[in-house]
């Protein structure tokens, strides 16, 4: 009945796209509220214009620092055949970010991500037959430091780019492995949690030395780089040619033809 009176609330803005597997993801994340759900999902079709989301997979090419240095990697699929995103944010340069890419460049980036991660599910659910909604991330956390990572502007910008994942892209994480928190990661954690929704929350677990083997339990060792102790590109442990690791960001590319664009 809910999903039916959304259907109708939705009708001057109707497209192809509002499959009852989209319109259910609207309305989970605001608890079935259908004015909240409604509100949610108009704010998310205005997004979508603002910043060419329907055509920024094809379009969109992204500065070389953040091809080389944003540690966020999508390949390989769990064992319920979702896709794997790989996040190497304790290698992440937030200083290096915040003076090498404006707030905007960040942003558009992470969309880039979000759409190409939805075009990669899409794909998946043809060949698998089935809907495939959700992903599991693998966020690794060492080398994660109060001295390296506490930098309020780049907190900041990060911040609202989980906001604009939180907003735009609900209900579409499974799992959230985090690997190799070290003892800092309990601050780091509180600072983001305001920006997460609380379904995301719950879908964070936190694995201890045996990291290794627990990943495991979800995910083939075949699907796992070899980096982190599976099989996958044994012959390159960083399978450097789809895993970035991140690291620090070269002064050459501070700002250096690096302008805002609309």
């Amino acid at each position: 009945e809910v999903l039916t009176k959304f259907k109708a609330a939705l009708s001057d803005v109707w497209n192809d796209s509002f499959d009852d597997y989209y319109l259910l993801r609207w309305l989970r994340a605001r608890k079935f509220n259908l004015a909240k759900s409604e509100t949610m999902l108009r704010n998310h079709l205005e997004f979508r214009k603002t910043w060419n989301a329907d055509t920024i997979v094809e379009d969109y090419k992204p500065p070389e620092v953040l091809t080389k240095y944003y540690p966020t990697s999508t390949f390989g699929v769990d064992r319920d055949g979702h896709p794997l995103v790989w996040n190497c944010t304790g290698n992440m340069d937030f200083k290096g970010f915040h003076r090498a890419v404006t707030r905007e460049q960040i942003l558009r980036h992470v969309i880039f991500l979000n759409e190409q991660l939805t075009k990669i599910k899409k794909d998946l659910s043809k060949e698998a037959g089935r809907e495939i909604e959700t992903h599991t991330i693998v966020m690794d956390l060492e080398n994660l430091s109060y001295q390296r990572h506490y930098y309020w502007p780049a907190i900041k910008m990060f911040q609202e780019s989980l906001a604009l994942f939180e907003n735009n892209y609900p209900e579409r994480t499974k799992h959230i492995f985090v690997i190799k928190a070290p003892k800092v990661f309990p601050v780091a954690f509180n600072l983001m949690k305001p920006f997460l929704d609380e379904n995301t929350k719950q879908k964070v677990k936190v694995f201890g030395r045996d990291w290794q083997e627990q990943l495991q339990k979800y995910i083939d060792p075949d699907n796992i780089p070899a980096y982190y102790g599976g099989n996958r590109n044994a012959s390159d442990p960083q399978c450097s040619d789809y895993l970035c690791l991140g690291g620090d960001i070269p002064p050459e590319y501070y700002m250096i033809n690096l302008t805002e664009t609309s």
